[in-house]
């Protein structure tokens, strides 16, 4: 297949280079920002699927604009800039994949583009952060998802995922996926509170009476879900909280303390940190409109104010 892939950050990198093992795939840049990546990307990756460490330089296919002629477009663009490059998806004939965080994406996109244009997913199989043109990044064994909004699986669909899984990746199909689109908000928007309160992320992974305390904000976000409508028995990870919050603390801990958590998560917020800060608000803001009590959630705001105060929020793509 042919991609189109909007976005070149950590994922839309790490994806173009996964995807380009068997596909065609160019990356969508900026103008002014075409010279720097022509020079070519120098990766660091730990991958699991096969535990190897590889590093090597990735040299991508770059376009400024977006033509025809795509099997399919991924856009992989910071949440915050969603708005900005919607408008330019507006004539393209390829089915288009939103694969972003964004708490209320159906609704911002659906104001520019009809339901026949797009689907979604989200490409949690890999994590990492940059520096320029230094990317480190981790790839999971699995974590791809995908799906169309009301949980058919259509031809495009099917197309899409299998050229994903020859590429190597791992897919899982979502039958409701922008119900646990909702739910895998909450982890990155509630993390920045959590994270912000004990002052770094290894103070707050190495305590268990904060991840503790984030368990149970973590509830107070799965019963935003619910007064929105969403039925979350089933989604994961919000069925894995309704366990006693000891025992959940003790898991997350564990799973905060692994060395690829840690080098997902901590590069990651050297540059998601807005996009995370942006999170926190809004799942705060439905919460207060739709009269959830959220008082672990609401807690975190003092902290989260302060970082607010001290990051550089991005420019529009």
């Amino acid at each position: 297949m042919n991609f189109l892939i909007i976005g070149a950050g950590t994922i839309g990198l790490t994806y173009s280079w996964l995807l380009s093992s068997l596909h065609d795939v160019t990356i969508l840049v900026k103008p002014e920002r075409r010279s720097m990546c022509e020079k070519g990307f120098h990766f660091d990756i730990q991958d699991f699927r096969n535990s190897t460490i590889k590093q090597f330089e990735y040299f991508p296919h770059i376009t400024t604009s977006i033509g025809q002629g795509y099997d399919a477009i991924l856009v992989m663009v910071n949440r915050l800039q969603l708005t900005s490059v919607l408008p330019a998806l507006q004539r393209c004939k390829a089915p288009i994949v939103f694969m972003l965080n964004h708490w209320n994406i159906e609704e911002e996109v659906s104001k520019f583009l009809s339901h026949e244009q797009y689907l979604y997913g989200f490409p949690s199989q890999a994590g990492g952060g940059r520096e320029d043109n230094k990317i480190q990044a981790v790839i999971f064994a699995e974590g791809t998802v995908l799906g169309e909004s009301d949980g058919q699986m259509t031809s495009r669909l099917k197309k899409i995922n299998d050229a994903f899984v020859q590429a190597g990746l791992t897919v899982e199909i979502k039958p409701d996926i922008l119900s646990w689109l909702k739910v895998h908000y909450l982890q990155q928007s509630l993390s920045t509170g959590a994270i912000a309160k004990a002052g770094s992320y290894d103070d707050f992974a190495s305590n268990l009476g904060a991840v503790k305390e984030m368990v149970y904000a973590f509830r107070e976000g799965v019963a935003v879900c619910e007064a929105s409508g969403i039925e979350t028995k089933k989604i994961f990870p919000a069925n894995m909280f309704r366990y006693p919050a000891l025992l959940v603390a003790w898991v997350m801990k564990g799973m905060f303390n692994k060395p690829e958590t840690i080098k997902m998560v901590k590069g990651h917020m050297k540059q998601g940190l807005p996009e995370w800060i942006t999170g926190f608000y809004e799942v705060l803001a439905d919460g207060e409109k739709l009269g959830v009590d959220m008082p672990i959630w609401k807690s975190y705001r003092a902290y989260v104010d302060n970082l607010f105060c001290t990051i550089h929020f991005p420019a529009a793509h």
